[in-house]
Formats: C-alpha cells, sequence, structure tokens
C-alpha cells in the first residue's frame, strides 16, 4: 500500500469516527419536539396554548366508587383524587394527564368506566383525574406534581401543577363526581 492510499485510508476512518461521534450526541427526538412546560402552584390557574387548569382538591383514599350505587374498588395502593377545572382557550380540547410522585409517572386508573370528555371553549370541565400510587412512595414525598396537556404534547404546552400532600383529604373511601361541564 503506498502513502496516498493509507492516508486516504486513514481520513476515511477518522471522518466515519467523527460522523458517528456526532451522530450519538445528537438530541433524541423527544427532546427536539418537548413539550412547554407552564408551572403552577396547587389552586394556582395555569394557562398553556389552548388549555388552562386549576387544580380544586386532593384526596386520598384506600378504596374509590364511581357511582353511589357501585362496589367500592380498592387500589394495589391507594386512590389519590386530583379533582381539576379545565377551560378550553380558542379550540375544542381532550385532556391528558400524568402524576409524577418522586421518580415514578403513574397515568390515570383505567379500571373506572370513563369518557374522554372534551373541553368547549367557553365552558369550564370540572373533573377529577384519578391515579393508583404505591403507598410507601407518597408517604416519603412531600408532594406530587399534575401534568395536564392537549392530545399530543409535542411543540404544545403542558401544565405542571405542584400539589402539597399536606393539606390532602385522607378518607377511607372517595365518591368520584362525574365530570361536568358548567358555564363559568
Amino acid at each position: 500500500m503506498n502513502r496516498r492510499t493509507a492516508g486516504a485510508a486513514t481520513l476515511t476512518v477518522v471522518a466515519i469516527a467523527l460522523a458517528a461521534l456526532i451522530w450519538h450526541r445528537l438530541p433524541t427526538t423527544r427532546e427536539i419536539y418537548a413539550p412547554f412546560d407552564v408551572h403552577a402552584a396547587f389552586s394556582t390557574r395555569a394557562a398553556g396554548e389552548n388549555l388552562s387548569a386549576t387544580v380544586t382538591g386532593v384526596s386520598v383514599a384506600p378504596t374509590i366508587q364511581n357511582r353511589p350505587t357501585s362496589r367500592p374498588a380498592a387500589a394495589a395502593g391507594t386512590w389519590l383524587v386530583a379533582t381539576t377545572s379545565l377551560d378550553a382557550n380558542e379550540s375544542p380540547v381532550v385532556p391528558r394527564a400524568d402524576l409524577l410522585v418522586g421518580p415514578n409517572t403513574y397515568a390515570p386508573t383505567d379500571r373506572l368506566l370513563s369518557t374522554n370528555a372534551v373541553v368547549q371553549p367557553g365552558l369550564t370541565l370540572r373533573c377529577a383525574w384519578v391515579f393508583d400510587v404505591p403507598v410507601d412512595l407518597l408517604k416519603s414525598v412531600p408532594s406530587v406534581v399534575l401534568r395536564v396537556w392537549n392530545g399530543d404534547d409535542r411543540l404544545n404546552s403542558r401544565l405542571v401543577m405542584d400539589i402539597p400532600l399536606d393539606g390532602a383529604q385522607r378518607l377511607p373511601s372517595i365518591a368520584i363526581p362525574p365530570a361536568e361541564t358548567v358555564a363559568p
């Protein structure tokens, strides 16, 4: 192999190594299309691009009831119920939510018969988000974080509301109020 071929081979290897290094340092799709977090405290209105929310109450109990005539549903851990008021600013919204408890993220329970309520502009939707959370984890944190967003949260605002647990109602059972739409 002559000098010219060896030099070209060396440059090719260096170029490939640099390209691989750059490739592995590129941001992920989730980092590029991440939501814009709008923070608010408990009982304070968080206003995003097309959705506003206020956490109006929080309760913790080992059992819940969806309707007065239904049987109580026991949690694997304990139920945390965050009641909220939601408002759409310009167009209808299908809200989504999750709950951060310490390092873990929890989706609302699917054990209740529920509907995907749509928040209409000019009306307020009052609803409860119900989460099954491990008891020990809930006892180890001073607060939890409820995140609410519109449909797909990429490149959209996501409402992030801190909920202190020292003011949470601790009950033997919680009757889940039905979602209701009211005029503000």
